[in-house]
């Protein structure tokens, strides 16, 4: 299992001690901020590893990465403060291409393999952002891959995919460590 994998194997421990607490809290509005901290933190770790995964496999520093990326992301050069977002796996990869990584095709076919980042990005964004956008595209997720309506963002780690018979919490920490850990 390469380091990021591990990092992230630890961090999913720690979140999953949260969510035990969070599954047994009868006050609703701490239930609500560790399930909020649960989902806000497992999109960030998602976001980091991405990143260390293409830091790891590139051969020059990580100035040196973030530079090269700003200067031929775009037609122009990207602004100063500017990152791909690593957590979107078709970022990552382009970026990965970009830096010409070593084991590109195994980074390229691991995190082209997820398919529950999404979700957690969308239901992130309700929470986070709080704007209509997001709870539309939140809903529109829930709705199609589960066929639920009207679950609050943060309780949907709760609920079961009837597909899996496994919390939704559980199935995305598991299509996200598989990615990871395969590279």
């Amino acid at each position: 299992m390469n380091r990021s994998a591990i990092r992230f194997k630890t961090v999913l421990n720690y979140l999953d001690n949260v969510f035990i607490k969070a599954s047994h809290c009868t006050d609703q509005k701490e239930q609500e901020i560790l399930c909020s901290f649960i989902i806000i933190r497992l999109h960030d770790q998602w976001n980091f590893r991405s990143r260390q995964v293409v830091l790891d496999n590139y051969s020059k520093s990580e100035s040196c990465m973030i530079n090269f990326l700003r200067s031929n992301w775009g037609r122009r050069q990207m602004d100063v403060g500017w990152e791909p977002d690593w957590h979107i796996p078709s970022n990552a990869i382009r970026a990965a291409r970009l830096l010409d990584v070593k084991c590109f095709s195994d980074i390229q076919n691991a995190l082209g393999s997820v398919t529950k980042i999404d979700e957690v990005r969308w239901t992130r964004n309700a929470i986070v952002h709080n704007v209509p956008t997001s709870f539309q595209k939140y809903r529109t997720i829930v709705r199609n891959n589960y066929g639920e309506v009207g679950i609050e963002p943060h309780k949907i780690l709760f609920h079961r995919n009837p597909t899996t018979g496994k919390t939704i919490y559980e199935d995305w920490c598991q299509d996200l460590v598989n990615a990871i850990s395969a590279i």
